[in-house]
């Protein structure tokens, strides 16, 4: 019949097209992946260099200096991860909207009001010469990693858009994206913590601090802090230090006005790490293990490589953050380290009158323009104070702040991410070190986001140290006006520890002196906002515990220790809570019931008890 054969030949057009077009985009992606064979004359290096893929795919990477290693190091990141890094550095400089239209002006509003792109251009201005080589070497190589590729990376075909410069800038502009995915939640927290301590002033200031104490408690009976040489701890007598709130929860509570609080609980980024000194562990030499969980995404955050310098006898492997030259965690042969989030408090809120007429010489206009894709320029006005940068302190105003801006009080914050003198390339130093005292002297000159740092070195030794800038002043506006840094005489660090070990995992890291240093002020509310200790405690006792010295294979076990001991309390009590009155005539609560009690306290993805239990914490 006719229409049958129109039938068909419509099919067959359909499939034809549907093939072709199959075939067409398959092309075009197939031509935005990274050559990686052969030979390629490129402008910039000074001598053949070498990228080499191992059979995971894992650049290895040799040159003749370190500008053309960086450069190597650039062209590779370049090829694989280049969308990502401009994600990273529109992020932080709230230049989304350039790229996906007006659905990301909210977040390049809330970006742009701390400056983050002219604060990057000023940590390039300051950079020393030797650092600012390697660095504008990289950027030649991410651009020339790109304009290697036969097709643009297909996210910008998806776009219609296409791939921007990479500017020596740009690096800074990808650690200060991760200032923010690391320390924008403390600063938010103490945001909170304000506006609560204002609900609250009708209440006694004893009463109120208790209450804050109390929703924002930085101590617990899971605490396990590191001690210092003074300390001599073993694992009989390493809770000592652990705090249990006793402070009752204020009977009587009176608010002056509503309190606008973050609304859903986010999940936190968590890391953990530790050392073992050589004493104990079977090779003679320290080990160290780390694992920084960040969010998951596809990419993951981190590109494994290694950079060898044949000519200054450099071997460093590790990970890497694509958009930046150096290597962030790993092992030079001599020492070993890894870091994860101190959550110290490196940010500081207040509160004081909005922008006006009447007190505009306290504040200085800052006009920012957001280009947006499809659609007119935006212009943003934003308030900073006194000197007129935002490293000074910012005010909160505008329709994300209304609330605050209608009562006539503004917040103001202070953030060290906004200066120029947090973020720098001190990373790099690390590549040279040749043990513990040589890590721990670099340390406090490195400007990256507040890290725990473990770190152990071929002779055996281990230690402990923030990494990153951390301000000599006290008080809950420390952060306000000028700064003074710590150095190699006053820096927070604990070396050789009597126990052999070091752990970190989020947690309240240090006691006493040492916990000040990270905020005097926020000690009693977690500083910036530690994890509750749990997982670090686990950590420890499986340290303590190990009976005979430590190997590669017993890190592992631990790493991979699935006990849920946090929660083991937590199915007690809703065992206890629902008991046969609580069942009575309810099925799903007796089902519940049956679930939860049969659960051995094991965190594992085919636990219905444990997704239960975690559910009602």
């Amino acid at each position: 019949m006719k229409w049958l054969r129109w039938l068909r030949w419509t099919l067959i057009v359909i499939v034809v097209v549907a093939v072709l077009g199959f075939g067409a985009a398959w092309w075009v992606m197939h031509q935005s992946l990274p050559r990686i064979d052969g030979v390629v004359s490129v402008e910039g290096l000074a001598a053949q260099t070498l990228i080499e893929r191992d059979s995971r795919g894992i650049p290895v990477i040799s040159a003749s200096s370190r500008a053309d290693l960086a450069f190597a190091t650039g062209y590779a990141h370049g090829q694989d991860r280049f969308f990502q890094m401009d994600l990273s550095r529109r992020l932080a400089a709230g230049e989304l909207s350039e790229l996906f239209g007006d659905v990301a002006l909210k977040t390049d509003r809330q970006k742009r009001r701390f400056g983050f792109r002219a604060v990057a251009r000023r940590v390039i201005e300051t950079t020393p010469a030797a650092e600012r080589e390697i660095v504008a070497a990289y950027a030649r190589g991410v651009n020339a990693g790109v304009a290697s590729l036969e097709a643009r990376p297909w996210e910008y075909l998806l776009l219609r858009a296409q791939p921007r410069e990479w500017l020596p800038e740009d690096s800074v502009l990808v650690v200060h994206s991760m200032w923010w995915q690391l320390q924008w939640g403390p600063l938010r927290d103490e945001l909170d913590r304000r506006r609560f301590e204002r609900a609250l002033s009708k209440q006694g200031a004893e009463d109120a601090h208790a209450l804050i104490t109390f929703v924002f408690a930085g101590h617990s009976d899971w605490d396990s802090p590191n001690y210092g040489k003074e300390a001599q701890c073993v694992l009989a007598a390493c809770t000592d230090s652990a705090r249990v709130l006793t402070q009752p929860f204020p009977a009587l509570l009176k608010f002056s006005g509503p309190v606008k609080i973050a609304a859903d609980e986010e999940a936190k980024p968590g890391s953990n790490s530790w050392a073992v000194a050589g004493p104990h562990s079977r090779s003679g030499v320290a080990l160290i293990a780390n694992d920084m969980h960040l969010d998951l995404g596809v990419p993951a955050v981190w590109y494994p490589a290694r950079l060898k310098m044949s000519s200054e006898g450099l071997d460093i492997t590790g990970v890497t953050l694509p958009g930046t030259p150096a290597v962030a965690a790993g092992s030079n042969g001599q020492i070993a380290w890894g870091f994860t989030n101190s959550y110290g408090d490196f940010s500081d809120a207040r509160w004081g009158k909005c922008p006006g007429a009447d007190n505009g010489a306290d504040y200085v206009t800052r006009t920012e323009t957001i280009k947006v894709k499809g659609g007119d320029d935006v212009q943003v006005d934003y308030h900073d104070l006194k000197n007129g940068g935002p490293a000074d302190g910012v005010v909160l105003d505008g329709e994300d702040y209304a609330d605050d801006v209608k009562s006539g009080d503004c917040l103001q914050a202070a953030w060290l991410a906004t200066r120029p003198e947090a973020t720098n390339f001190g990373l790099l130093s690390l590549e040279h070190a040749r043990g513990i005292d040589d890590a721990l002297g670099m340390a406090p000159g490195i400007g990256i986001p507040g890290q725990n740092m473990v770190v152990g070195d071929a002779g055996g030794r281990i230690a402990w140290t923030l990494l990153g800038r951390v301000p000599r002043g006290t008080g809950p506006d420390r952060l306000f006006g000028p700064q003074e840094y710590r150095d190699a005489t006053d820096h927070p660090r604990i070396a050789d520890p009597p126990v052999g070990r070091l752990w970190t995992a989020n947690q309240r890291v240090v006691a006493g002196d040492l916990e000040a240093v990270m905020g005097d002020d926020e000690v009693d509310v977690g500083a910036g906002g530690y994890d509750i200790g749990a997982r670090a405690r686990q950590i420890r006792d499986d340290l303590l515990g190990l009976t005979k010295p430590a190997t590669e294979a017993d890190m592992l076990g631990i790493q991979l220790d699935s006990r849920a001991l946090f929660l083991a309390r937590w199915r007690d009590l809703v065992l206890g809570l629902i008991d046969e009155d609580a069942m009575q005539g309810n099925e799903q609560r007796r089902a519940f019931r049956a679930v939860v009690s049969e659960w051995v306290a094991q965190a594992r993805p085919d636990s219905t008890g444990y997704r239960l239990v975690r559910a009602f914490r």
